[in-house]
């Protein structure tokens, strides 16, 4: 197929996606959701604790930032890109056009990252410079929900086309899995996307916290391996769906 009706398609089912996530309810509660973020950093920049500078604002980050905000706006936007399109049977429409594969999952994609970035990486830089902690904490930040957004956002996009009711499944996961049992030992937190983004805010910031024990380099390698092994599981999946 040529190249150039490629990246006009890609174009296409990314600005339809797009157009189907960016609804007034969705950006208004993560809006909200990334305001409690803005407002903590603020606070905790009142009440710094002078021993340990650094320590209350990557704090709040990982457990708030990275913890919360990051994976549920993930959830919420890249579950939708496809699934919402599969729950309501008009995915067929996009699945019998002649386009390769990998267009509709990297279109959709796409525009969940369009979204969730944003939506993330505002407050989070902003409370981190409203904590008052230096330590590198906002390029801790940047980096960190960069990361953790295409991580998230991939598996979550390939949660929507291999499981039904993506939203209690990426909500266990996301409470379960990863508020929980990632700190039962290295095995299950090897499986957890929050232990690589609070390792990058570890390090960065020089902090000790909970599950942040890797390495700089595995902090940013290792989401991105998961970001292309989610992509290839969608692409595949999308392209044997039995879509009715």
């Amino acid at each position: 197929m040529n190249p150039t009706i490629d990246g006009t398609a890609l174009r296409s089912v990314y600005s339809m996606v797009l157009g189907r996530l960016a609804t007034r309810g969705r950006l208004g509660a993560l809006g909200a959701l990334g305001g409690v973020l803005i407002i903590a950093g603020f606070a905790v920049g009142r009440a710094t604790d002078s021993v340990r500078p650094a320590h209350g604002g990557a704090t709040l980050l990982a457990n708030l930032g990275l913890g919360v905000v990051l994976p549920v706006s993930s959830l919420v936007m890249a579950s939708s890109a496809l699934g919402e399109l599969r729950e309501d049977h008009s995915l067929v429409y996009l699945w019998l056009r002649p386009l390769r594969p990998w267009v509709v999952p990297v279109a959709a994609f796409g525009a969940a990252v369009s979204l969730v970035f944003p939506l993330v990486v505002i407050p989070g830089v902003l409370a981190a410079v409203l904590s008052g902690t230096g330590g590198g904490l906002p390029g801790a930040a940047l980096i960190a929900i960069a990361v953790g957004t295409l991580a998230y956002c991939g598996v979550f996009l390939a949660f929507g086309l291999w499981v039904r009711r993506t939203l209690l499944w990426g909500l266990a996961y996301i409470l379960i899995w990863e508020g929980f049992v990632a700190s039962a030992g290295t095995g299950p937190a090897s499986l957890a996307i929050r232990a690589y983004t609070r390792s990058v805010v570890a390090r960065i910031t020089d902090t000790d916290l909970g599950l942040g024990t890797m390495s700089l380099t595995t902090g940013v390698l290792v989401p991105l391996i998961v970001t292309a092994g989610a992509m290839a599981l969608a692409v595949y999946r999308y392209g044997n769906l039995d879509v009715d």
